[in-house]
């Protein structure tokens, strides 16, 4: 799939601001395109005909985007639709709910046509990932620990791993939960959240480095923790890799490359 395939729903209110998203659009080729101006006008225009991806502001007259989203997620055909964000909230009271559901990505307002680009590009690498060049054999063997407190977020991961081929995963709610499976099980990748109750992912770092039988095990950290300090103690322990939510396949891509080529070394 190329980003000018894509069938896309603009959830906007101004009808400035939609003409200004869609010369953007159709500036990046972007032109299977269709426009609401509320949630429940987006919700019933999903149910007629579901697009590729939602592109959505973040107040609108019924509800905000993100109380959108969680109505997306809740239901089986559309929990797995790939959703954009166009705010200027900073809040973590709007954008923590939001990141935790799984968003594509979050663009700042006003909207520049590079970071609509970029979120686009990233949509369609969730939707039809690039392969990892090895052998379906090697990559189907790969055992995942999945680390999250919300469920939601834990299948975003999930699923954006499957869609590059791995296929066994068990999952943990917290740090604490993730020592005591780490511990009766091998796993060739853990993948956590940085912020959890009872044990946090620092912890769970931690534990996997200085304590555990298999303290070499790689750990890829999704997380919107913003605290540098935290951030650099988490880097200091030796953490394989971080990215932000929105989640990010290419970096877990690189990520699981790399694994394999020490495997094989």
């Amino acid at each position: 799939m190329e980003m000018q395939d894509l069938r896309l729903l603009l959830v906007e209110p101004s009808l400035v601001q939609q003409r200004i998203i869609r010369g953007q659009l159709e500036s990046l080729g972007v032109h299977r395109l269709t426009s609401a101006e509320s949630s429940g006008e987006a919700l019933s225009a999903i149910r007629a005909k579901k697009p590729d991806v939602v592109l959505s502001a973040m107040h609108l007259a019924d509800m905000t985007g993100a109380d959108m989203l969680l109505s997306l997620r809740g239901h089986k055909m559309t929990k797995d639709l790939p959703f954009i964000l166009i705010s200027s909230e900073r809040s973590d009271q709007y954008l923590e709910p939001i990141k935790q559901s799984g968003v594509t990505a979050i663009i700042k307002k006003p909207c520049k046509e590079s970071d609509l680009c970029q979120a686009l590009l990233r949509t369609v690498e969730l939707i039809d990932p690039h392969p990892i060049e090895v052998s379906a054999q090697v990559l189907n063997n790969l055992r995942v620990l999945v680390v999250d407190d919300s469920r939601t977020a834990r299948s975003f991961v999930i699923r954006v791993l499957t869609n590059l081929g791995l296929q066994h995963f068990t999952q943990a709610e917290d740090g604490q939960d993730a020592v005591e499976i780490f511990q009766r099980s091998t796993f060739d990748l853990v993948v956590t959240d940085y912020n959890m109750p009872r044990l946090d992912g620092q912890g769970l770092l931690r534990f996997i480095r200085n304590e555990s039988v298999r303290p070499n095990t790689p750990v890829l950290m999704v997380t919107t923790e913003s605290n540098e300090a935290r951030l650099s103690a988490v880097s200091q322990l030796g953490v394989s890799a971080m990215c932000d939510k929105p989640f990010e396949p290419h970096v877990v891509r690189r990520l699981i490359a790399g694994i394999i080529d020490v495997e094989a070394s």
